[in-house]
């Protein structure tokens, strides 16, 4: 399972278009992952979250920046749809949550410091802890 890791770890999110309150993200310049809504909402719990029943990714409005929120939106794109069952190159997989979690954020984190820069990153992680133990010592 490990070489299934490394290999879609080598992949890149090329890019993301929003459109009202949606986004899709691109993974290698296709459109592999639905038209998600961004909801943008108080105390969600983990920062982010994803619609277990249609594509929804759930961003805890103490993200302020909108590049903050993308960056959240595209983990929570990738994740769900990595633990469905899929087929990469003939060979069928289904992660569980622990290496959906680990690859989302990886491929999150090569997408934002593409776009925004290592030192974004290094600042936008830290809004992430600080909002995470923020909600977590409020529930």
């Amino acid at each position: 399972m490990s070489n299934l890791v490394n290999t879609l770890k080598r992949l890149n999110v090329t890019s993301f278009k929003v459109k009202g309150d949606y986004i899709t993200v691109f993974l290698e310049g296709r459109k592999v992952f639905p038209r998600t809504k961004i909801k943008i909402q108080q105390h969600v719990k983990s920062v982010g979250s994803w619609g277990k029943t249609k594509p929804l990714a759930k961003i805890d409005n103490d993200l302020e920046k909108k590049k903050d929120q993308l960056s959240c939106a595209c983990h929570e794109v990738i994740e769900p749809w990595l633990m469905k069952p899929r087929s990469l190159g003939g060979a069928g997989f289904e992660l569980p949550y622990s290496q959906a979690h680990e690859i989302a954020e990886f491929l999150e984190k090569k997408f934002h410091v593409k776009r925004w820069g290592l030192k974004s990153w290094k600042e936008y992680s830290k809004r992430v802890d600080y909002v995470w133990k923020k909600e977590k010592e409020e529930n």
